[in-house]
């Protein structure tokens, strides 16, 4: 069986070649539409790809904006509270990618209608797809484009090799942690857990930490075609 530090080197290697590739490299894990249609086919937007080292400042700024609109609440609650500067540090980090969502057309690139951001990282040893952000403008709430983005990191994921998408969800977004585990997420083993306090109440953590098995996922789908 190999050593940890054996897994862990490997995992880091194979985690350095992915990063170093560029945007035109990284391509070939993309989906080959750049077209999103909502789900009753009515819209239609497109995306685009950066790595946050290529995200020009006005569409950094635009995603940190979905980000203070729809999250800042709930960093507010938490003991960690909401800090722009750090949020906006994070949102620079040199492996992070970004999928912008724009309207269709000539002018629809000036507006950044929704964003996901991801990383390909390890965790304990295992290079996995760490989702960092995931947020919708109220105009493409309920239009299915949350769940397209997913499942379009989710499907460069398998692309590019790694078994697990991973994603922090903090536990008063009870809106959210539905709508993930709708997609098949789970609490990963490294969540941390209810506690019981005295008298019997249970009280939650203030985040969850969510995981979701791409190569079961996948077989799952191969099966259901094959039936």
């Amino acid at each position: 069986m190999p050593s940890r530090r054996s897994n862990a080197k490997d995992t880091e290697s194979f985690l350095s070649a992915l990063n170093a590739l560029d945007e035109a490299a990284f391509a070939k894990y993309l989906p080959s539409s750049s077209e999103l249609k909502s789900k009753d086919g009515s819209k239609t937007y497109v995306w685009t790809f950066h790595l946050s080292s290529n995200l020009n400042d006005d569409d950094l700024e635009a995603c940190f904006s979905l980000v203070e609109e729809t999250s800042s609440a709930d960093y507010q609650a938490a003991s960690q509270g909401w800090n722009p500067d750090h949020k906006r540090s994070e949102m620079r980090e040199r492996d992070m990618r970004y999928i912008l969502v724009h309207r269709s057309g000539k002018e629809g690139h000036n507006s950044v209608l929704a964003f996901t951001s991801f990383m390909l990282t390890p965790e304990d040893d295992q290079p996995v797809i760490y989702i960092y952000e995931i947020h919708l403008s109220p105009e493409l709430r309920g239009t299915g484009i949350g769940k397209a983005l997913m499942e379009m990191v989710a499907s460069i994921g398998r692309k590019v090799g790694v078994s697990m998408s991973m994603l922090t969800v903090f536990t008063t977004n009870q809106h959210a942690e539905a709508f993930y585990r709708r997609l098949g997420y789970t609490e990963d083993d490294s969540s941390p857990r209810d506690r019981k306090l005295r008298g019997g109440k249970i009280k939650r953590p203030e985040y969850l930490i969510l995981s979701k098995n791409l190569r079961e996922q996948a077989n799952a789908t191969t099966k259901r075609i094959k039936t």
